[in-house]
């Protein structure tokens, strides 16, 4: 039997566009619906599956935009790079003035701050919360067997530990460049650590970066595709490099998606304020390259 939603009959425009990368075809890509308000969810999540993209948004028009940020495994709350991707795809189609402004997501309203740079390009902060430093990992051979290092790739003397700014992540340092370039996780082990731990992915970095001057290089790892750049899991990491001395409060910069040909540059600002590590900024560019329709569409969900 076929559902079909009868306020759905026209296309729906969609642009697609790299964040977090300093050019086109770099960064992370991101598919924005600028006005998805007559997708069901079922639909919302069909065309996640299909574009198999770690994310991709759908706006809710209003006076405060809406961001519903679906994967291809399910929606999410909170997420970087759509974050910025969207407000500056939004701003390049006039739904949203320049300068400060909010979007509203799941965990809330969200500031952000966009500059164009181009017809097809620009740039945005977002606000983050303050970080919440949560449990730390003690079994430093478990945690490196599971991610197919020895436990002396680990960095010495620093805790693998849960950090959230919004979405919580958890971090894990690592020795050295070459250490951080061979970690493979384990099939057969991580799920089981993952669960315990209460994430999906883990963060790894090194602030061993002969070749850069960039305060880290990271990489979000799991069983499934690596991800090229984590807007939400860099301002927990520029929390981290704060709280444990390895970087100064202020402007940082973390690079990744080396590894995987997509090199991503996302700016971290993390203000000290009194002794405590305050809201932190998230920043990078966003670079157009697309546009399409999506047709009309069956519902994936029945109507009452």
């Amino acid at each position: 039997m076929e559902f079909v939603d009868q306020n759905n009959t026209l296309p729906i425009p969609f642009v697609l566009c790299d964040v977090f990368g300093e050019q086109p075809f770099a960064g992370n890509q991101l598919a924005v619906f600028p006005d998805g308000s007559t997708l069901l969810d079922g639909q919302m999540a069909a065309v996640a599956r299909e574009f198999g993209w770690s994310e991709i948004t759908f706006v809710l028009p209003g006076k405060v935009p809406r961001l519903r940020i679906w994967t291809p495994s399910g929606e999410l709350p909170f997420a970087g790079h759509p974050t910025v991707g969207t407000a500056v795809v939004l701003a390049l189609e006039e739904q949203l003035p320049t300068g400060p402004t909010v979007l509203e997501l799941g965990i809330g309203a969200v500031e952000v701050d966009v500059t164009l740079t181009g017809p097809a390009a620009g740039e945005a902060t977002m606000t983050q919360r303050a970080p919440e430093f949560e449990v730390v990992f003690e079994d430093r051979r478990l945690l490196a067997q599971v991610l197919g290092l020895l436990e002396e790739d680990l960095a010495p003397a620093l805790p693998a530990q849960l950090i959230s700014t919004g979405l919580p992540h958890f971090l894990v340092p690592i020795r050295s460049n070459a250490a951080l370039a061979r970690a493979q996780p384990r099939p057969d082990l991580f799920p089981a650590l993952a669960m315990e731990i209460g994430v999906h992915w883990m963060y790894l970095f090194t602030v061993d970066t002969p070749e850069s001057n960039r305060a880290a290089r990271a990489r979000l790892l799991g069983v499934g595709p690596e991800d090229p750049a984590t807007g939400s899991a860099a301002g927990p990491l520029g929390a981290y490099l704060v709280r444990y001395g390895l970087h100064r409060a202020g402007e940082m910069e973390i690079e990744q998606g080396m590894e995987m040909g997509r090199p991503s540059l996302i700016r971290v600002d993390v203000p000290l304020i009194a002794g405590e590590i305050g809201a932190v900024k998230v920043s990078g560019q966003v670079h157009v390259w697309g546009r399409g329709e999506l047709l009309p569409m069956h519902s994936t969900e029945p109507t009452k």
